[in-house]
């Protein structure tokens, strides 16, 4: 399965239970390529399913954990239909930016450099997102996208 990513802020109201959960892993790609480094968030588009999040790692593989109230945040994401943004983990430093480490959720902008040389994640991807993804009970297959992406 493809599907395309963008960006968003995580959170879920304060001592609200979760909703139903699944697992949610995959890979993202750029120009075919594995992304490290990249924040997946997943926004779901059913009342109350609140929002996911996970950070690439090496190989481009992310697995997400809901964004909610509770410590630590269960894997998984809401089930039904979600809008899927990408952002750079990484600052330009090359040191995890705030709030990434550990595969948290982290919104930071639609202009951030991605840690894949050369390359600016476009807004289509996240703060404008295409990306689209629907989750269902039970083990999803992996939800891979291929961001399509021009060389600076």
């Amino acid at each position: 399965m493809t599907a395309v990513i963008t960006s968003g802020v995580f959170g879920c109201g304060g001592g609200e239970a979760p909703p139903k959960l699944a697992s949610v892993k995959g890979k993202i790609t750029i120009n075919g390529l594995p992304a490290p480094d990249l924040s997946v968030t997943f926004e779901s588009q059913v009342a109350g399913g609140g929002r996911s999040g996970g950070v690439t790692n090496a190989l481009g593989e992310y697995e997400l954990s809901f964004a909610g109230s509770t410590t630590p945040s269960p894997k998984g994401a809401a089930i039904g239909a979600h809008l899927v943004r990408v952002n750079s983990a990484v600052a330009a430093t090359g040191t995890l930016a705030a709030g990434g480490a550990g595969g948290s959720p982290t919104d930071l902008g639609p202009t951030d450099d991605s840690a894949v040389p050369g390359v600016v994640i476009p807004e289509k991807y996240n703060a404008s997102t295409e990306l689209k993804a629907n989750v269902v009970a039970g083990d999803n297959p992996a939800i891979n996208f291929d961001l399509k992406v021009p060389k600076m």
